[in-house]
């Protein structure tokens, strides 16, 4: 069985990430060279990479956003500077000159309006400033936002993964205790699994073997829900991926449900019952929401 600091040195070594020439790549390069089943996993791991990437396309950042927001900077600076000075009225101007221990500008006790960039520059900057504060604040948020959350893409690559290495996890008789077989899928549990598994958060994951009542067969992973996940509270009338499997992800009471079943699109619609004839898509930051309403 392989353990977990092999699958970590293993998860690194995905596209865009480490490579086997990096030093701190050595102890698998060198497990490879000696295992033929640590190689043939890194080879199933890519190969799996390979699938999803092409199965699951990001969503690309609208076009335009970079200069919609400078054009917006700009406009806030263009309407600071249509405001015309507004000078000092005689009283006004006669108290500070006196404080200030001058006299008067001539004899009939007016003083010269004042520059205009000595009392009006802050009204320019303040609103540049305040936007470019704003903005960052967005950006960001934005930033945070994406490297928090566990991707769309992530989390079915997960329940592939799972399914790939079924020897790594702990068979045995793990029943529904705290929470029955949802209502939603059409089968009934043959029996459980758990393993310590997904990729950017440690969360227990059970594994069930499900019996489908119309046939066929399936898996159902749980685990406790996550501030990274936005999901659907039934499962959605068609699969979030297709390709030999159809998975599924919705969350309910807590829990997050990710739905794996053997076979087409139809198998899958065989195994659940949805809550509503309404399909979820994939939008910018992976979130999942009803077409229709964005």
């Amino acid at each position: 069985m392989m353990n977990d600091s092999i699958r970590e040195l293993i998860d690194s070594c995905r596209p865009q990430g480490d490579d086997l020439s990096q030093a701190e790549m050595r102890p698998l390069a060198d497990l490879i060279a000696a295992d033929i089943g640590v190689s043939r996993q890194l080879e199933r791991s890519r190969q799996l990479d390979d699938t999803i990437t092409d199965a699951v396309q990001d969503v690309p950042t609208p076009a335009g956003l970079q200069q919609r927001l400078l054009a917006s900077l700009a406009n806030s600076a263009a309407v600071s500077t249509d405001k015309q000075p507004v000078s000092l009225g005689p009283s006004l101007a006669d108290g500070l000159d006196l404080q200030a221990g001058g006299t008067r500008g001539d004899e009939s006790g007016v003083v010269p309006p004042r520059k205009p960039g000595d009392a009006w520059t802050w009204r320019l900057w303040v609103p540049i400033v305040t936007s470019a504060a704003v903005l960052a604040v967005i950006v960001f948020t934005v930033s945070q936002r994406s490297g928090s959350e566990i991707s769309y893409q992530e989390l079915v690559s997960a329940a592939l993964s799972w399914e790939a290495n079924e020897e790594d996890w702990v068979n045995g008789n793990v029943i529904w205790t705290s929470h029955p077989l949802p209502k939603a899928i059409r089968a009934e549990s043959v029996a459980g699994r758990q393993r310590y598994s997904l990729p950017r958060y440690k969360v227990m994951a059970r594994c069930y073997d499900l019996k489908l009542k119309e046939g066929g067969t399936a898996r159902v992973f749980v685990f406790a829900n996550t501030p990274g996940f936005v999901l659907p509270g039934a499962p959605p009338a068609k699969p979030m991926f297709t390709l030999g499997k159809c998975v599924a992800a919705w969350t309910s009471g807590g829990l997050v449900y990710v739905l794996v079943v053997d076979g087409t699109e139809e198998a899958y619609n065989r195994s659940i019952r949805p809550a509503s004839p309404i399909a979820f898509r994939r939008i910018v930051n992976d979130t999942l929401c009803p077409i229709g309403t964005v």
